[in-house]
């Protein structure tokens, strides 16, 4: 028997032992929510009150029985939630997408165009830092292609494609780099160049760091 088959077998005995216990009528609810439980606790005809999300009422009632939640640990969704997660990880340092992440706002670009670069800039979500950046391109003769600029909370997020004609050094790019790393509320910038997670830079109390 697999380990997840033993935990299932043994979940289900320890709830079969609850329900017999009761020995009287149960309401049984398949429900994150516990909106309702407050209503099912003040009703004395109910001896219990199960569940495996509970919250600060659930921990600590004398009617609650708290069971451990075992939706996300089947090999199943074990499989696809690492699968998730380095597709994600991948995209990011790839292409500079980002998706699930719970404090970067969802940023998605279109493949990159060629004879393109592509720059990824994390500043504070002020008015005009989108300008500011576009300033520094055009200052070093770098054509912006397409962009995006999402914002969530305090940070905003922005990718940017930019035309490398005429531009046969990398030294070009880490130059315009600096500069727009360097601006007054920008956080960090990465050039997606060459091998996957390289080019990071970050604006380190006003000290450029790479």
């Amino acid at each position: 028997m697999s380990f997840y088959r033993q935990v299932v077998h043994i979940f289900v005995s320890i709830l079969s032992l609850v329900v017999i216990y009761m020995h009287c009528a149960y309401i049984l609810l398949n429900t994150h929510s516990h909106d309702h439980h407050h209503v099912l606790f003040n009703n004395t005809k109910t001896r219990r009150y199960i569940s495996d999300f509970p919250d600060d009422l659930l921990w600590d009632h004398n009617n609650s029985v708290i069971l451990p939640h075992l939706g996300a640990s089947t090999y199943e969704a074990e499989d696809a939630a690492a699968s998730m997660a380095a597709e994600t990880i991948r995209d990011f340092l790839e292409t500079g997408t980002i998706r699930n992440s719970v404090n970067f706002p969802a940023t998605s670009l279109s493949q990159a165009p060629e004879n393109s670069i592509r720059f990824t800039v994390v500043t504070k979500n002020t008015p005009g830092m989108l300008a500011h950046i576009s300033e520094v391109f055009a200052a070093g003769k770098l054509n912006i292609l397409q962009q995006i600029n999402q914002s969530r909370g305090d940070v905003a997020y922005n990718v940017v494609d930019v035309d490398i004609s005429g531009h046969d050094s990398i030294v070009d790019f880490k130059g315009v780099q600096e500069k727009i790393t360097m601006l007054d509320g920008v956080l960090s910038s990465r050039v997606i160049y060459g091998v996957p997670g390289t080019g990071y830079a970050k604006n380190l109390e006003g000290d450029y760091f790479v």
